[in-house]
């Protein structure tokens, strides 16, 4: 490692707030209180396309694991980002809805 330092600060910021706004709450676990942080890890290629997207670590339901996996495809295209990205995508009834 030890590249860039501060630009790839920035374009991970510049991903994660992607993601946050393309997340969404499903409908049938904001009706049985279901909260939970599933982690995902994806690649972004070349053309800020998502490569693939998976499961690295289950919030324990699988309604907001599949929310979380499909946010990340749906905030796409993306910047340019050499390597793979793991991020924890949080669901918690008191967030504000977006």
């Amino acid at each position: 490692g030890g590249g860039g330092g501060n630009g790839n600060s920035v374009i991970l910021s510049t991903i994660q707030n992607k993601i946050e706004r393309a997340k969404f709450y499903p409908l049938v676990a904001k009706r049985q209180n279901i909260e939970g942080a599933p982690v995902v890890e994806f690649k972004i290629g070349k053309d800020g396309l998502v490569e693939y997207v998976k499961l690295k670590q289950t919030s324990g339901s699988p309604l907001l694991d599949e929310a979380a996996q499909k946010t990340v495809q749906n905030a796409a295209p993306y910047p340019s980002y050499n390597d793979p990205i793991s991020l924890s995508i949080r669901y918690a009834l008191g967030d504000k809805p977006y």
